[in-house]
């Protein structure tokens, strides 16, 4: 006769080292997670990205104020970029302006979102609070795998930062790639210097709130995977091959809870920027192929070529890496439904039952994950499969739109003009 065995330690009491006094959940100072990622934290406060205030009484302080600051300057950045588009005309001119701003509008929207969660909703606390939850007294192993892998992500964050700073400052004083960007000034002004050297500074800071908010988001989709990846593990060891489970599933339900919670806060504060992401990606990667084919300037100049390539594949690794890391996130959540239904139930109790029963439906039902601007949850069959074609679809319908107005070798005329002027010349024949 089967039956269920109790183990005698919990999950989090295994898992944790020795300490003399309880930590508190509240406390960031104590908050292994945020300790372990601050350099990530250094660098999104350099570039005013982040407010982390544990106290919700204190008004104002210097981080806020920058956070607030940098938001203005990018809002006013953004209507000062709206100059372009006056009297602007449909060419690959016009499609650059509209990659460059909606970049641009990227960053302002990152920074918006960030100013909601940490001043308006503080989520990004609720962040680090939920995962002391089910970490009371993280292994040093844990902590150590965070760090590591915090700092893998902020070099590579840095480094994407250096490089774009000097592709800034080649374009801006070495060519005339950038001088939309001085709008609405002229670059035939006696301290057109001074602009440039401003235009440059401020392409840093858009860059850095950008990289280090993309940064901020893989890392807590990371730690989340991670966190389900160990869980997973855990419970698959406390089940046999006949069927037994050893240990308390009610227990280790309630963890997976807690975990989906973690979850669910991690995209309340990512959800808008991740949705975002999408569609400036798409639109980033649409434009560049169009100027690619018609942008004769393209062709002429290789530093224009490596621009536009490198567009081309920042716009495809990000919108790869957000669909990667938020399919591994859904998939990793949903991982133990077969290992669920291996449970056997023979000879158990009505208890353990309906525990097998509600763990069941919870990782049998609705999708948990990280979504898009919370209109759907980023998996792998949505995304690698039916999104992902939908994602071709529109890319060709827009690309074979845009082609059918653009100028073609032959006399300036768009292709659309053509078929119109052989279509009268042979009504004019007949």
């Amino acid at each position: 006769m089967k039956k269920q065995v109790h183990a005698i330690e919990v999950i989090h009491v295994k898992e944790t080292e020795d300490s003399h006094e309880e930590p508190d959940p509240l406390a960031l100072s104590t908050n292994e997670l945020f300790k372990s990622m601050h350099c990530l934290v250094t660098s999104l406060h350099i570039f005013g990205a982040i407010h982390i205030n544990e106290d919700p009484g204190t008004k104002w302080t210097a981080s806020k104020v920058h956070l607030v600051a940098v938001f203005l300057l990018l809002v006013l950045n953004q209507i000062r970029m709206g100059f372009n588009f006056v009297n602007a005309k449909i060419n690959p001119e016009f499609f650059w302006d509209v990659m460059f701003y909606s970049w641009m509008l990227l960053a302002v929207t990152n920074s918006f979102n960030m100013y909601k969660v940490c001043i308006c909703e503080r989520r990004l606390v609720t962040v680090f609070t939920s995962w002391k939850e089910f970490n009371p007294r993280p292994s040093k192993t844990k902590t150590a795998h965070f760090k590591k892998k915090s700092r893998i992500y902020i070099t590579t964050g840095w480094c994407y930062l250096l490089t774009s700073i000097i592709s800034s400052l080649y374009a801006q004083f070495a060519t005339s790639f950038l001088d939309a960007n001085l709008v609405p000034f002229s670059i035939d002004s006696s301290y057109i210097d001074v602009i440039r050297v401003i235009s440059v500074l401020l392409n840093i800071l858009i860059s850095g709130s950008w990289i280090f908010v993309n940064v901020l988001i893989f890392f807590l989709a990371d730690v989340a995977h991670y966190e389900l990846r160990e869980f997973n593990r855990e419970f698959r060891k406390r089940l046999t091959n006949d069927g037994e489970f050893h240990g308390e599933l009610e227990e280790y339900r309630q963890r997976h809870q807690s975990i989906c919670r973690f979850i669910n806060d991690i995209d309340a504060s990512i959800h808008l920027s991740v949705g975002f992401s999408f569609v400036v990606c798409m639109v980033g990667i649409l434009l560049s192929i169009y100027n690619v084919i018609w942008w004769q300037r393209v062709r002429e100049d290789s530093f224009m070529a490596v621009m536009i390539t490198s567009w081309i594949m920042n716009s495809a690794i990000t919108l790869f890496c957000i669909i990667i890391f938020g399919a591994y996130v859904n998939n990793e959540a949903h991982a133990l439904a077969n290992d669920a239904y291996n449970i056997s139930l023979l000879n158990t109790t009505d208890t353990f039952r309906l525990q097998v029963s509600t763990f069941l439906s919870r990782l049998t039902g609705p999708p948990i994950g990280l979504t898009a601007a919370s209109m759907f949850v980023i998996d792998k069959p949505t995304l690698l499969t039916m999104f992902f074609l939908k994602i071709v679809g529109v890319l060709v319908s827009y690309f074979v739109l845009i082609v059918q107005f653009s100028p073609s070798y032959s006399g300036g005329q768009t292709p659309s003009n053509m078929s119109h002027t052989a279509i009268n010349h042979s009504l004019n024949v007949e």
